[in-house]
């Protein structure tokens, strides 16, 4: 899709099947780059060290090391340049719970998994136009 060309995308999930399928399907979609990492703290040092932020991120929640919940938050705490990236939060769960904290912490978005191309569409669209308000 022409509207993702010059989309830069994070994905963030610590299933290596779930993550390359992912990001395969995102790059079939046409964002210009997908970036992959395996969890929240790895995700925050990529960010660090790219020379650009990225547009949106996809992340999923339960994760070793730094889960989801703990990434959106200290990406939040971070320079304006990355705090207000929209987010969009990958779940096995729609748990009223997790959805709460996520409203809380500021995200964009939700989907439950397995997530289809439409729904992914839908969400990143959604995240975009809102984030350019």
């Amino acid at each position: 899709m022409s509207e993702f060309r010059n989309i830069r995308i994070l994905l963030i999930e610590d299933q290596l099947f779930i993550r390359s399928m992912t990001a395969r399907m995102l790059g079939g979609i046409g964002f210009k780059e997908v970036l992959q990492a395996r969890d929240g703290q790895e995700a925050l040092e990529l960010l660090a060290k790219t020379g650009s932020p990225v547009d949106v991120i996809l992340c999923d929640l339960k994760m070793p090391n730094m889960d989801g919940f703990a990434f959106v938050k200290a990406l939040r705490e971070t320079p304006v340049s990355t705090a207000e990236i929209p987010v969009i939060a990958l779940t096995a769960s729609s748990d009223a719970e997790d959805v709460h904290k996520l409203r809380e912490l500021g995200i964009s978005g939700y989907i439950v998994k397995p997530a289809s191309i439409q729904m992914i569409v839908a969400r990143v669209r959604s995240a975009l136009r809102a984030a350019k308000k």
